[in-house]
């Protein structure tokens, strides 16, 4: 009998798929790395653009009730006292108790809308009248502080 040549195996084709998974599963592991770093700055922007829109909001406030809106005190602005509430339900307030309750309102929808963020507000008076400097500061999920601030 004849014997057959066989060819020897070296194992080489083995060696060939699982280079081949090893550099399909590192490119499928980018891409998973890739999607939840884009989840994080999507919700970092919305956090940005939800602050931006609560400064813009404040802003337009103090802009409508400007007169009674000097007035109020810096111990007032950093507090929470809910004893504006009755200017809510009723037609007749003073225009500084209706800006009080603006200010309420705002820092309430602030603590709803950026749960996490630190709200000051900081008066001071000087030659050209009284100004206000408003900021909001929050860690984003990215573990990066941000701070945004405007001036009235």
């Amino acid at each position: 009998m004849r014997k057959r040549n066989l060819p020897l195996q070296t194992g080489s084709g083995l060696i060939e798929v699982l280079m081949t998974a090893i550099v399909i599963g590192v490119g499928v592991l980018g891409l998973l790395r890739l999607q939840s770093l884009s989840l994080v700055l999507a919700q970092d922007s919305l956090q940005r653009q939800t602050a931006t829109w609560l400064l813009m909001d404040l802003s337009e406030r103090a802009r409508v009730t400007s007169e009674a809106f000097q007035h109020i005190d810096s111990t007032y602005l950093n507090n929470l006292i809910s004893t504006t509430e009755s200017c809510a339900r009723e037609a007749r307030c003073t225009p500084e108790q209706f800006a009080r309750h603006q200010v309420f309102a705002w820092k309430n929808h602030a603590a709803v809308q950026l749960p996490d963020a630190e709200i000051g507000i900081d008066r001071s008076s000087g030659l050209g009248g009284v100004s206000w400097q408003v900021s909001i500061s929050w860690f984003s999920d990215a573990g990066e502080p941000i701070t945004g601030r405007i001036v009235l």
